[in-house]
């Protein structure tokens, strides 16, 4: 999506997540442009948030505790953010995203 869009895994101290944002200064709300028509498609698809309004520019998202996974089970934790992420990219693409042409990482 030429730098419109970042999908963002993380891993914090006591919940992990994924979302999906716009790109960087005056690109934030790009994302939120181009997914429009297939917002309800993506929340339905993924199970996930659709951040409103967000004034970061997040689209869409979600978080898990890492109590629900256990702190110290941190290989099941990467198995959910790697599983999240794929589900989150086939997604995107069959809405018609074309992970190629995303600035950074498109071969991940």
């Amino acid at each position: 999506c030429d730098g419109a869009m970042l999908l963002s895994v993380w891993v914090g101290e006591k919940q992990a997540g994924i979302y999906l944002r716009g790109g960087w200064a005056e690109r934030k709300f790009e994302a939120r442009e181009k997914l429009a028509p297939h917002i309800e498609e993506l929340r339905d698809t993924l199970g996930c948030r659709y951040f409103e309004d967000h004034k970061d520019g997040h689209v869409i998202g979600e978080r898990i505790s890492r109590a629900e996974i256990g702190v110290a089970q941190d290989d099941a934790l990467i198995d959910w953010l790697v599983t999240r992420r794929q589900a989150y990219l086939a997604a995107l693409e069959a809405v018609g995203v074309d992970r190629q042409t995303w600035p950074d990482r498109p071969d991940m």
